[in-house]
């Protein structure tokens, strides 16, 4: 309940003033893979895959939960809630940022009165005790706190931060090819706790790493965690399997005209149980089928139920089976898939590392 809680705050931040002639358009979903400035994105209310474009301009923005303590006047507030008989709000969030930030630098004039009694409003805070802010015109408007659930901090954000996995509300405008040119990009910090990335070690020192993403000349720090896991991708040749091998295919369903039951386009075919980590958005992650080969050509998969699962195996799959490794095996120039959670100070924690991981089971699709 609290992260659909966190999600809507997260939504009416994004809301457009109402003061708006052309109100923009929007995306809300998952990423599923960035490829160079162009995203991926399942939406969260159409099955329809939409591509999200990154440009130079395009302001990606943070948010992350804090307390009323984190206000200080001069700061630029947005604040959402219900108004109340004084004509102020009874605010349910508030969103605030040291320096103007993503729609916090819209221009707010008076209360934005919405369906349902909600409200939108925001300025710069003027004072704590009352809690009074002014909008753009310089009008005070005074807001009630005692039922805030939310305060969030919001922050400016780089690229690599967009993890495949993650949550994020995105407006702009739509190009002719159906591309939403993004003015902001907003992570749903609440409702992504982690996400997948594909990347090259450039600098190690101890746990802290320095890595730079597919499709980037930027560099990222990141941090393993004291339990997190390190695993190699070892790689077979597919020659090797025989019929009743017990293996783990990933991948997604797919249907093929004229088929009654659906196939599964995979991704990654592993020895035994072993399969890769996934974020922390089921719905991003696929599905993982264990069972044996009980065919070749096609490949079938026989379940432990009985169930019979024909499996289409495209030209780049990875064939591999993972394994347990050391701190040793991170080295400068080595490609790793990681599962990384923001961490502190601009950096992302690590919880699993596979080293020699094949570039197309992360981050980049």
């Amino acid at each position: 309940m609290m992260r659909l809680l966190a999600g809507f705050a997260s939504l009416f931040l994004l809301a457009s003033p109402a003061n708006t002639e052309d109100p923009p358009e929007r995306i809300q979903g998952t990423v599923l893979s960035v490829r160079g400035n162009i995203l991926h994105v399942r939406p969260s209310l159409r099955p329809k895959l939409a591509r999200i474009l990154v440009n130079p301009k395009t302001e990606i923005v943070g948010n992350r939960r804090t307390d009323r303590n984190f206000l200080k006047p001069g700061m630029r507030v947005r604040c959402g809630g219900m108004v109340n008989e004084s004509g102020g709000i009874n605010v349910f969030f508030v969103a605030a940022a040291r320096t103007p930030i993503g729609d916090l630098k819209a221009t707010f004039r008076g209360i934005e009165k919405q369906n349902g009694g909600w409200a939108i409003a925001g300025g710069t805070l003027k004072s704590i005790e009352p809690f009074v802010f002014t909008d753009d015109d310089g009008k005070e408007i005074r807001a009630n706190l005692d039922r805030a659930r939310f305060f969030l901090d919001v922050f400016p954000m780089e690229k690599a931060g967009l993890l495949i996995g993650t949550r994020l509300m995105a407006t702009g405008k739509f190009a002719p090819d159906g591309v939403l040119q993004a003015d902001i990009i907003s992570p749903q910090q609440d409702q992504s706790a982690a996400g997948s990335m594909y990347g090259e070690i450039v600098r190690v020192e101890g746990r802290r790493i320095q890595v730079r993403p597919r499709y980037t000349q930027d560099t990222i720090t990141v941090v393993r965690k004291a339990d997190c896991i390190l695993q190699k991708e070892v790689r077979l040749d597919p020659d090797g399997f025989k019929v009743g091998d017990p293996v783990t295919f990933w991948g997604h369903y797919v249907r093929r005209p004229g088929s009654e039951r659906p196939l599964l386009g995979a991704l990654a075919l592993l020895v035994g149980n072993g399969r890769y980590p996934t974020s922390s958005d089921p719905e991003s992650a696929g599905v993982f089928l264990s069972g044996r080969l009980s065919s070749l050509e096609p490949v079938v998969l026989l379940s432990p139920s009985g169930q019979k699962t024909e499996i289409i195996v495209p030209a780049q799959i990875a064939i591999a089976r993972l394994d347990r490794v050391s701190e040793a095996e991170l080295t400068v120039g080595t490609p790793v898939m990681m599962v990384l959670s923001s961490g502190k100070d601009d950096t992302f924690e690590a919880s699993h590392i596979i080293v020699d991981a094949s570039p197309w089971v992360g981050y980049g699709g």
